[in-house]
């Protein structure tokens, strides 16, 4: 076996939860530190995430990754005052996911959102090799994929020559 399949291996999903999140503006909702990577998925509309200073435009296709977890906050127009995803009344639609219904009267959003928990030894090493946002644009889901393959192939380089030097540790 190869050392990255081996790593790939060590990875064990522990738990996940998902969220359907249907938005109307202005909403604004924020996340707390998670022990885990997140994800939102813009299925239609759009929004703005902010993580420390940054603000970044998402819209509809696009596919956002926190491998850390980080704090932020997603909400439509950028400044919108935001509300933790925790204090907003939700509908179980399952185990481990959740309908979310919440803004104004304004254009809709829909996200599909979620996080996950690893339970391997070696998560948390490899998440730290991510940055702290990864975002998919919908333009690079749609066939021009070329500089995502380009920077994805380096990640995975730099990811197996890691696993190398954990792996002889």
């Amino acid at each position: 076996m190869d050392t990255l399949a081996e790593v790939l291996r060590d990875l064990r999903l522990e738990s996940s939860f998902y969220a359907r999140s249907e938005l109307k503006a202005p909403w604004g909702l924020s996340f707390l530190l998670a022990d885990g990577p997140s994800f939102h998925m813009i299925v239609t509309g759009s929004c703005w995430l902010r993580v420390a200073d940054e603000r970044i435009f998402l819209q509809a296709g696009d596919l956002v990754l926190l491998p850390r977890g980080a704090v932020h906050q997603l909400a439509n127009p950028a400044e919108a005052e935001t509300i933790p995803l925790q204090a907003l009344p939700s509908e179980r639609i399952g185990q481990n996911a959740a309908l979310l219904r919440f803004g104004g009267l304004g254009p809709a959003t829909l996200l599909i959102c979620g996080d996950v928990r690893f339970a391997g030894p070696l998560a948390h090493p490899l998440l730290e090799l991510l940055p702290c946002v990864l975002r998919l644009h919908h333009d690079e889901q749609e066939g021009r994929l070329t500089g995502w393959r380009r920077r994805s192939r380096c990640w995975a380089r730099r990811l197996y020559s890691r696993a190398q030097a954990v792996q002889l540790c």
